[in-house]
């Protein structure tokens, strides 16, 4: 899998991290693969756990498809200016308060250079999701550049655009 390298590189970087690689499905963003941490013992973070609406995941993956409405509790004006920051540094922070998971996530970019997925790490502590910011961009930077070694290694690839179903 082009993510398991590059997410188990993440996970080392601090003990106890939580990793993730994050797909869109036709109704949520939900975990696809990633590596255990601390944030697991509180929270279920395996593959096909879905991620609660407005998810820093969910904000990378829409940034090339912004949602016709936002997702609660989110305001159209504060969802945009979300999308923007995320767009704007390739990352995207935040945390739940009522379980004090704090987490960042950056984009995973199909060979046409269209945001397919998200790469995101969580941990307990807002001091160690800082210290991970640049880390989770490298990995995402790093999945996607195996996504296009893998593309131009396929054989009679007419079309660069990977399928993507949209967030609602």
């Amino acid at each position: 899998m082009a993510a398991g390298r590059p997410l188990r590189q993440l996970a080392s970087i601090v003990p106890g991290t939580s990793t993730g690689l994050t797909v869109a499905e036709t109704d949520r963003a939900v975990i696809m693969c990633g590596v255990l941490g601390e944030v697991d013992e509180i929270l279920s973070c395996g593959p096909g756990t879905p991620l609660p609406p407005g998810s820093v995941a969910e904000q990378i993956m829409s940034i090339d498809t912004p949602r016709t409405e936002p997702p609660s509790p989110y305001s159209a004006r504060e969802w945009g200016r979300l999308l923007t920051r995320a767009r704007d540094h390739g990352l995207a922070v935040g945390h739940l308060d009522a379980l004090g998971v704090h987490t960042a996530a950056a984009p995973v970019h199909a060979p046409d250079g269209i945001i397919i997925a998200a790469v995101g790490a969580s941990v307990l502590d807002a001091a160690r999701i800082t210290a991970l910011a640049d880390n989770v961009r490298r990995a995402a930077d790093m999945t996607s550049a195996t996504l296009l070694q893998l593309h131009r290694r396929t054989p009679g690839t007419r079309s660069t655009r990977l399928p993507r179903p949209p967030l609602p």
